[in-house]
């Protein structure tokens, strides 16, 4: 069976946070948010084995809006206004919301000297 040329083309693009900050939950759908409790669960449990976690969410974008996306987004980077900076983060952070939350997942990577964990943030230790 061939591809039709009248299907609309859909893209599935999977967004990834490596921040312990709120900022991805509040980046979820109503509906996305299925698994939100078991995750910060999970991320509290790699947090105090001092392990480097990785929050996955995903939402699946329209080619359409992926290109006026990519558009808005190449024209903020190549900008060179003195908040080039804060053009990109308002083009992405518009673009990077109603996510599902997939889960969390972490990996190995002690922490460095002088930085410990406090109720789910890194922090550099006194002195």
């Amino acid at each position: 069976m061939g591809f039709a040329e009248n299907v609309e083309r859909v893209s599935t693009i999977f967004l990834h946070h490596y921040s312990l900050s709120s900022v991805m939950f509040e980046r979820l759908v109503e509906d996305g948010k299925e698994f939100e409790q078991q995750t910060r669960s999970h991320i509290n449990e790699y947090l105090e084995a001092e392990l480097r976690t990785l929050i996955l969410a995903y939402r699946e974008v329209e080619e359409s809006e992926y290109k006026e996306f990519n558009e808005a987004f190449t024209e903020a980077k190549s900008s060179v206004s003195a908040d080039r900076d804060e053009l990109v983060d308002q083009v992405a952070d518009q673009f990077e919301r109603n996510l599902i939350l997939l889960g969390a997942t972490a990996v190995e990577d002690k922490l460095q000297n002088g930085v410990e964990v406090e109720e789910g943030r890194w922090r550099a230790r006194p002195g």
